[in-house]
């Protein structure tokens, strides 16, 4: 994991601001603490920063989901389903009905993220259509995962996370030099922000260009684990290709 101190430092200067009109106040501060947490890596302490605000009547929707989103970044799956539940509980909510649906893939249960995204109005929904598709894919239904996808990419096009998805379907079945083009068009900077690292350095594995996986490992922050992110992913492509989503589902995030 990488070091928090940029984290502290901010907490420190917030703190100590003098000047009252300037300092942020505390809903704002920890909100500001929460997104550098994310960017060094520290996913526990961005989702905890984020819960603080919900558990004192702080957070808005928006601030809760993105709560849910780090807590899934941080394996706290089990968390993640409750406060989804929670925001469920309150009506219709697209964003949350797919973060549960993610939620299922990362537990390895694709069946009930489709059914999860099936009861929704997905058909004009870029995201929703990306989790289906993982979900196809993952359930090896590879022509209709990259039908989603495309789909996806006419609504939202260049975004990278289906992009990136799209690639690794192509991989899967066998079309790797075209997810090679594919990857290649992605900007790395977007890749390691919507961290997206795992699926391209897959299917550059996958193309035998371990030295740019490396370089994309490296790129999103994995300097210090870039050794064993590789054997893992050594490991994925070595189980049969109907294995391959499923596992990748489960990579860590950091």
């Amino acid at each position: 994991m990488k070091s928090v101190a940029g984290v502290i430092g901010l907490l420190l200067f917030l703190a100590g601001c003098a000047a009252p009109r300037e300092a942020a106040g505390p809903t704002e501060a920890a909100r500001a603490v929460a997104k550098e947490a994310e960017k060094a890596g520290d996913f526990d302490m961005a989702a905890t920063m984020l819960g603080g605000l919900r558990v004192q009547d702080r957070a808005d929707r928006t601030t809760r989901l993105e709560e849910v989103r780090l807590l899934m970044l941080a394996g706290r799956l089990d968390e993640a389903e409750a406060r989804l539940r929670e925001i469920l509980a309150l009506g219709p909510n697209p964003t949350a009905a797919r973060q549960l649906a993610n939620l299922h893939l990362a537990r390895g249960d694709a069946g009930q993220a489709l059914q999860v995204v099936d009861a929704q109005a997905y058909a004009a929904d870029p995201l929703m259509l990306n989790t289906r598709g993982v979900a196809f894919d993952t359930l090896g239904r590879s022509s209709e995962a990259q039908q989603s996808y495309r789909t996806s990419l006419r609504l939202a096009p260049n975004d990278p996370t289906v992009t990136a998805n799209l690639a690794v379907s192509l991989m899967l079945t066998g079309q790797t030099e075209e997810a090679l083009r594919i990857v290649a068009t992605l900007d790395p900077g977007r890749v390691a922000e919507e961290h997206r690292e795992w699926d391209v350095a897959l299917v550059q594995v996958a193309g035998g260009r371990r030295d740019m996986a490396r370089l994309t490992l490296e790129r999103a922050g994995h300097q210090d684990a870039v050794d064993a992110d590789m054997i893992r992913l050594e490991r994925i492509m070595a189980l049969p290709a109907s294995q391959r989503r499923a596992a990748l589902n489960l990579a860590p995030q950091t």
